[in-house]
């Protein structure tokens, strides 16, 4: 009996020795860190920004582009301001290039811009494709022979896309960015129309942050991946931040952040290949500041991040 028992003692060690040494096995060998997941929320804040290039500077340009705050659609002429023969001013710089082109109906163009604030400074240009339809069949502006487009599409041509910015947590250059977005245009309220967009490609912003925290200081080589869904825009300049920024309404922005970290400096963490997702609740909008979450396989980071300057908060 004595035997049988160590035999069956000794037996069941091993297969308990085994069980731990598989979930080892399966687990990454690095840990997750509550500084990688800040670390993450400021690069994805800095990326979603407006004054810096950033994800609502393109909402903003779409919301231009397709409208330039015009009162009354029902009223205007065709045309939309920065299409037509009127000055190419747009905010913190101006259009390059408009070229329509009657063949498919598309418009080409070319912004550059440049800010130099005491919370943030910058330079960046960008390539838009631009096309306006209604029912499926193109047309050159919003409202053209008192017809009103129901669709734009607007996608990021990303050979053409440059900058960097550099605020008071983190110093960034882009290194590719790409993405196409389907808004469809409503006018069920004539006095307030709006626009729903949706991802008709990712997202994807690449680039090389250097983040800051008193002496530390790391190098994030990273892709921000991302999808709009449902993501509503009042047209009407009249209900934008400042009248200024595209400010979605409702909707939501979810994604990845994947990164390659070097330590240069100061405090460090584990991980120096880090993975999270993100996501943005835009009807939770306050003031111009949005709740961002980052998640882990260990949990969640939260915080906050400024619409204009794509500042992050912590809680």
């Amino acid at each position: 009996m004595k035997r049988s028992s160590l035999f069956l003692r000794a037996a069941f060690a091993l297969i308990l020795l085994g069980a731990i040494g598989c979930q080892t096995a399966s687990e990454p060998a690095q840990d997750e860190s509550q500084l990688a997941s800040l670390d993450a929320a400021t690069v994805i804040s800095g990326a979603i920004g407006s004054d810096n290039g950033g994800l609502n500077d393109q909402l903003t340009d779409i919301v231009e582009l397709t409208s330039d705050g015009v009162l009354n659609f029902m009223a205007s002429p065709d045309a939309a301001t920065l299409l037509d023969n009127r000055p190419m001013l747009s905010r913190n710089g101006m259009i390059r290039r408009r070229e329509y082109n009657p063949a498919n109906q598309t418009w080409t163009i070319s912004v550059q811009r440049s800010i130099n604030t005491p919370t943030v400074q910058g330079s960046w240009t960008r390539q838009y494709r631009l096309r306006f339809s209604r029912d499926g069949v193109g047309q050159q502006f919003l409202r053209t022979n008192n017809q009103l487009a129901d669709l734009v599409t607007f996608e990021i041509v990303p050979d053409s896309c440059t900058g960097y910015f550099k605020n008071r947590q983190l110093s960034h250059r882009l290194t590719r960015l790409e993405g196409a977005l389907r808004g469809t245009i409503s006018f069920a309220d004539t006095a307030n129309p709006i626009m729903t967009l949706n991802s008709a490609a990712p997202y994807r912003r690449s680039g090389i942050d250097s983040l800051t925290a008193g002496e530390a200081l790391r190098v994030s080589n990273h892709t921000i991946t991302a999808t709009l869904r449902d993501v509503v825009v009042p047209l009407n300049r009249t209900r934008r931040v400042q009248n200024i920024y595209a400010r979605a309404t409702s909707g939501t922005i979810t994604g990845t952040y994947t990164a390659r970290i070097t330590f240069v400096r100061g405090e460090t963490y584990s991980e120096s290949q880090v993975n999270r997702e993100f996501s943005i609740d835009l009807s939770q909008e306050r003031s111009g500041i949005l709740p961002i979450s980052v998640r882990g396989r260990r949990g969640e980071f939260r915080g906050s991040c400024q619409w204009i300057s794509g500042a992050f908060l912590p809680f």
